[in-house]
């Protein structure tokens, strides 16, 4: 399984996270192209970074629009929340989270 870097700005995070001006997503997958500035994770993808783990089978990122589509077994996590869907759009810059199909579940986890 490889690893990368991938530099990206960020106007600030949802779900209980601090914006973060600057900072990186260590990415893995079992497979790992790229179409431009678009990287395509296939098999057991995760994105981690400024406080939020991305898990799924299949990971979009655009490194210019700023935007994550996360598809198949979707897992979101922050220190304080999990989420849970089938299909999720993030969108970097406003933070916003979009489940586009499936069912949604919200843990919220206790936080010191």
């Amino acid at each position: 399984m490889k690893r990368i870097l991938l530099a990206v700005c960020f106007a600030g995070l949802s779900l209980g996270q601090q914006a973060n001006p600057r900072g990186w997503w260590e990415v893995s997958a079992a497979a790992q192209t790229s179409d431009g500035h678009v990287y395509h994770l296939r098999g057991q993808a995760a994105m981690k970074g400024a406080g939020l783990l991305f898990r799924a089978d299949e990971i979009d990122y655009d490194e210019i629009k700023g935007t994550v589509h996360l598809a198949g077994h979707v897992s979101v996590e922050t220190e304080a929340v999990t989420l849970r869907a089938d299909d999720i759009d993030y969108d970097v810059n406003s933070g916003e989270f979009h489940a586009r199909r499936g069912d949604v579940n919200l843990k919220l986890k206790q936080v010191p």
